[in-house]
């Protein structure tokens, strides 16, 4: 999708980006943009608003918003995956690190004016109309699921994770009750409904 209102540029040549900008910082702006109103709900000017660039510049800049709305995806990621080693590498058993990880998207969605997970918003709100998306979105999760294997493989091996299911489709499942976390969530689920969803993954989970 091309920029809504979209500039011309003029006499054919490129309208120069502004003095000093930094697309990394344009990135995670338009991402906070992002997380808080979805894909849809964030328009052309409040992306502007948010990363100071004209339209113009914000369109040579980043071609179209479905560009800068999958390097904000990615950038997302990234740093939701710096968030999940810090829990999964740190201390502590398997299960220990695991359910430190539950905890902390419990946390995160019952926190005030949280914006949550964009990649979860984005499965739900853009991935079934744009296959591109879907794309992403299956690449980063499988990439999550696996991230969770590792240590839940941890966790079998040291004997706080029980062995019954194999390490992938414990994973699986832990991913999938961190989605449901995370759309129950947006749906202002009550903190006690999701502290159930929490205590029962991890009951399945321990040896």
């Amino acid at each position: 999708m091309n920029w809504t209102g979209r500039y011309e540029t003029g006499y054919g040549h490129a309208v120069p980006r502004p003095k000093g900008f930094d697309p990394s910082e344009a990135i995670d702006a338009a991402m906070q943009a992002f997380s808080a109103r979805g894909y849809e709900a964030t328009s052309a000017q409040d992306l502007c608003d948010t990363t100071g660039l004209g339209r113009s510049s914000l369109y040579n800049a980043f071609e179209s918003k479905d560009a800068l709305y999958s390097q904000c995806l990615d950038r997302f990621a990234e740093l939701q995956s710096l968030d999940h080693a810090a829990l999964l590498d740190g201390p502590g058993t398997g299960y220990q690190r695991v359910h430190a990880l539950l905890l902390a998207t419990l946390e995160d969605e019952a926190r005030p004016n949280s914006t949550g997970c964009l990649v979860t918003r984005t499965a739900v709100e853009r991935a079934p109309q744009d296959a591109a998306t879907k794309e992403t979105v299956r690449r980063l999760m499988d990439a999550f699921v696996g991230r969770l294997t590792t240590t839940i493989a941890c966790g079998q091996a040291d004997g706080s994770i029980t062995t019954r299911q194999s390490a992938t489709a414990l994973a699986r499942f832990v991913h999938g009750s961190i989605s449901g976390l995370r759309v129950q969530g947006r749906a202002a689920a009550p903190r006690d409904l999701l502290t159930d969803v929490v205590e029962v993954t991890c009951a399945a989970l321990r040896a």
